[in-house]
């Protein structure tokens, strides 16, 4: 069996995983939006699944389940239904599917029996609750929700460990940005709060730009956040950093001085009127003492 690859994010983001059709999944509601089990090799479990009909219409879904592998940025990818192996084929349902009064909530039980014998790793696959459309709909397939099923055997699972992995600051053809790389070095989904900032000296005075974002990462997998600004300033010093959960992250500083490509000329304009300034009021004044001494 692979290394455990789970995945992670928020609820509402997954509880649309798949396919969500033309009016979104306000139709109805499925709780809980991820199921994250360690579980012994021959053992069961049985857990519940609530749905709800949020609709003022009466509601018919049915149920499938689906493998799934990370496929980056925090998001799985769904493989084909023919494969079962793994996780497909330990997973019982009480129900195939329901039919739902307007409001009315119901709970379908989900028993895993991991097979004796079972080795250590990983299973994972997505519950899918779809509804099923009457056959004069012209949409062709109802509103589809899935709830993420991830299992560990054996206690294959490891504390998410989001890390600070790189860093780069470079300028680029308008302005600067800041890309910092983290990644997950546990085996459980995690999830984390990151901040870049960037403190730069100009012309015109300070500025500061900042970029926040949380991440979901898979074990194993690598993000990079991106923080960019154009001040427009011909000059400027750059400081950036970046911080996780609130805490600076040792080694994240970089800094550079940018000089604007069109700056150059400027400043060499400038300098050339200085130095022939210069120039000029010596040879005058040079002039002016040769005349007195005649």
């Amino acid at each position: 069996m692979t290394p455990r690859l789970a995945l992670i994010g928020s609820a509402l983001l997954f509880l649309l995983a798949g396919f969500s059709g033309p009016q979104g999944a306000e139709a109805f509601e499925i709780r809980p939006a991820i199921v994250d089990l360690d579980l012994p090799s021959g053992s069961s479990t049985v857990r519940e699944l609530k749905v709800r009909n949020t609709d003022a219409e009466p509601l018919e879904v049915f149920f499938t389940i689906q493998k799934f592998i990370p496929a980056g940025g925090g998001q799985p990818r769904f493989l084909d239904p023919t494969d079962v192996g793994g996780l497909p084929s330990w997973v019982r349902l009480s129900e195939r599917g329901l039919r739902l009064a307007p409001g009315e909530e119901r709970t379908v039980r989900v028993q895993i029996d991991v097979p004796a014998g079972t080795e250590a790793g990983g299973s994972y696959a997505g519950l899918f609750t779809t509804e099923k459309l009457a056959l004069e709909s012209p949409v062709g397939i109802g509103r589809r929700i899935a709830t993420l099923l991830l299992v560990s055997v054996d206690g294959a699972k490891r504390p998410a460990r989001i890390q600070f992995d790189k860093s780069e600051l470079k300028r680029e053809e308008e302005g600067e940005s800041y890309e910092v790389g983290w990644k997950n070095d546990g085996s459980s989904h995690g999830l984390a709060g990151v901040r870049l900032v960037a403190r730069r000296m100009t012309l015109f005075g300070p500025k500061q730009s900042m970029e926040d974002a949380s991440l979901r990462l898979l074990p194993g997998e690598a993000r990079t956040v991106r923080l960019a600004w154009d001040d427009g300033a011909p000059v400027s010093w750059v400081q950036a950093r970046a911080f996780i959960d609130g805490k600076l992250v040792e080694g994240s500083e970089r800094s550079l001085i940018r000089v604007h490509p069109g700056a150059i000329g400027v400043f060499a304009g400038i300098f050339f009127f200085i130095g022939v300034s210069v120039w000029w009021r010596k040879r005058r004044h040079a002039g002016k003492g040769f005349l007195r001494a005649g």
